[in-house]
């Protein structure tokens, strides 16, 4: 654990994020395995945190609409985004680089047109929950099971949500 890391936090193009989320998303494959589809979309945003010499933490914000049964309409009109590939370097993860790359990108977002009602919301992973929760965000439904990878629970706060 490194616990006064210096980096900076900037909007980035897919290809520099792809090695960082699929190391720790997907330890061992390919880094194509962890290319979504929306990765290149004009509407997808990517974030990187970078100390003096290597990505440190990523991010993707996608806009795209929850599962049908997501049970909070009253969002759905302004629109959603979805967070995927959230990934910090282990010898960085318990320094706030995660909450300060979440931060970071809600915060461009907004100032970038997008409502401080907006619908963030992403599939959590069962340990990463209570990192998610102490950022705001409250998790919707029951658990369900993401093949290779385990337990998963849907999560959502307001974009514009300040924690």
């Amino acid at each position: 654990m490194n616990p006064n890391p210096m980096y900076s936090i900037t909007c980035v193009p897919s290809a520099d994020i792809l090695e960082l989320r699929t190391k720790i998303l997907r330890p061992g494959q390919w880094p194509d395995i962890e290319r979504y589809v929306q990765d290149d979309f004009e509407t997808t945003y990517h974030f990187n945190a970078r100390d003096e010499t290597q990505t440190i933490g990523v991010a993707t914000f996608i806009r795209h609409q929850p599962p049908q049964d997501f049970d909070i309409p009253i969002f759905l009109e302004l629109g959603a985004i979805q967070l995927r590939g959230m990934a910090v370097h282990e010898d960085y993860r318990r320094c706030g680089v995660g909450a300060k790359i979440v931060n970071f990108a809600t915060t461009f977002l907004v100032e970038s047109g997008f409502s401080k009602n907006t619908l963030l919301w992403f599939n959590a992973r069962q340990g990463a929950i209570p990192f998610y929760e102490a950022l705001g965000f409250k998790c919707e439904g029951d658990f369900f099971n993401v093949p290779n990878i385990g337990p998963h629970k849907i999560m959502w706060r307001q974009l514009g949500h300040t924690s």
